[in-house]
């Protein structure tokens, strides 16, 4: 795989990782379509996954900071403490569902239907959260119920065209966490999360070209570099209620998508 290539892609996944679009329908859509390009395998993918990890660790890590101390201290007292097991509860429907159903939702990935239909939820899922939002909960407020709700939508993500952050946040929203916390706990499921599907991912890294690895390395970087900018981007556009305008660019996805059929 050439430089540009690699380049390309990190920057697709820099961007569609946070911003509420779904990173993995974009790569599908646009790893199918590039001229001359052959799929690198999950490696790849997981080197892009991991540049947007790094890229969640530095922009939160006061954050991801208080909940370990919180929970290693067992400190019930710090709201920090009931964060840490709603993080955990939340994280075991992606988990489940990643095992059970996985052979099912790979073979999405070859589907632009699934793509489609995963884009017009998102889309329409974007819209109902700008318009139907009511912020009055703190973190102390999160409920089980809550995080196990916001947990499933993180799963639904799985499947191609289903954004990870843009189902969470919004679910968050519709859920009456106050903005900056209904991202906050998305980003926070998120490292454990991808965390873990990248571990599992290193079982490919014999599968990586020598000749590709610096290629490999770019992409990561890339990823990283430009996630950042996008979580600092997506915090500003959720305090301004500007989620509806993503929804209608994946209903045009979706449209596209379903197309292409």
């Amino acid at each position: 795989m050439s430089i540009f290539y690699a380049i390309l892609l990190g920057i697709v996944q820099g961007i569609t990782e946070f911003l509420p679009v779904s990173s993995s329908g974009h790569l599908v859509l646009i790893q199918h379509y590039l001229p001359g390009f052959s799929q690198p395998g999950a490696f790849f993918d997981a080197i892009l996954h991991f540049g947007t990890f790094i890229a969640v660790l530095i922009v939160f890590w006061k954050d991801i900071w208080e909940v370990m101390k919180a929970f290693f201290t067992w400190d019930k007292e710090n709201p920090y403490f009931l964060m840490a097991w709603l993080i955990i509860l939340g994280t075991i429907p992606a988990g489940l569902i990643g095992v059970l159903w996985k052979d099912q939702i790979e073979l999405m990935f070859n589907s632009t239907a699934s793509l489609s239909a995963g884009w017009l939820f998102t889309g329409i899922l974007l819209i109902l959260s700008d318009y139907y939002r009511k912020e009055n909960k703190e973190m102390k407020d999160i409920t089980w119920f809550n995080a196990i709700v916001i947990g499933v939508f993180q799963a639904l993500a799985l499947v191609p065209g289903v954004s990870r952050s843009g189902s969470t946040i919004s679910v968050g929203l519709l859920s009456r966490l106050k903005g900056d916390l209904a991202a906050k706990f998305s980003f926070l499921l998120f490292v454990p999360a991808v965390g873990g599907a990248v571990i599992l991912q290193t079982r490919h890294i014999e599968q990586v070209p020598k000749g590709d690895i610096l290629t490999y390395i770019v992409a990561g970087a890339v990823a990283l570099l430009v996630g950042i900018v996008s979580i600092k981007f997506l915090l500003r556009l959720i305090s301004k209620k500007q989620l509806k305008y993503f929804g209608i660019y994946c209903l045009l996805l979706s449209l596209l998508a379903y197309l292409l059929v």
